[in-house]
Parts: structure tokens; C-alpha cells; sequence
């Protein structure tokens, strides 16, 4: 019996919509990525750090950005006409 994880892994994306995706190309990247995931029991935390061993081992630069801060916005208060933000009905 598989796992919700190996099922997700194994059926992600393979329908969009109501009709099927049948690309050879797509059906062999998911076989690849299936058959590296069952590598490791499908354990996504043991996945990642094999990727990032192999992007080490690479000798590619891989250049990470720390995530930029939004500032969160000013909610403007309602007004007694019970709009939101100002707006008069």
C-alpha cells in the first residue's frame, strides 16, 4: 500500500483540467524523480539533502537570496458608513 506521500509524488500533476497530459518528456522526468524519491523511501527531508549534495558535489555556484520583507500595509479604519476603506455607497 503506498503512502499519501508516494501517491502524491507518483500522481502530481499528471492530470490538469479535465483531460490528461501525455508528453513523453514529462512522463520520463516523472519516472526519474519517482524512481530517485523511492531511492530514498520517499523521505523528503533525505530527498533534499541528496539535492543539495549533488548541487555541492556540481561545482556549479548556486546563489540563494534571503526572502525581501513587504512591508504590510496601513488598513485604513472603516468609517461609520460601515465601507471599507473610505469608500461611500
Amino acid at each position: 500500500m503506498r503512502t499519501l506521500i508516494e501517491s502524491t509524488l507518483a500522481s502530481f500533476g499528471r492530470t490538469h483540467g479535465n483531460f490528461d497530459m501525455n508528453d513523453p518528456i514529462v512522463d520520463e522526468v516523472r519516472r526519474i524523480r519517482d524512481e530517485h524519491a523511492a531511492g530514498f523511501n520517499y523521505d523528503l527531508h533525505a530527498i533534499y539533502l541528496d539535492l543539495k549534495e549533488q548541487e555541492k558535489a556540481s561545482g556549479i555556484t548556486f546563489v540563494s537570496f534571503p526572502p525581501r520583507l513587504i512591508e504590510p500595509k496601513a488598513v485604513d479604519s472603516i468609517p461609520s458608513s460601515g465601507a471599507p476603506n473610505g469608500i461611500e455607497r
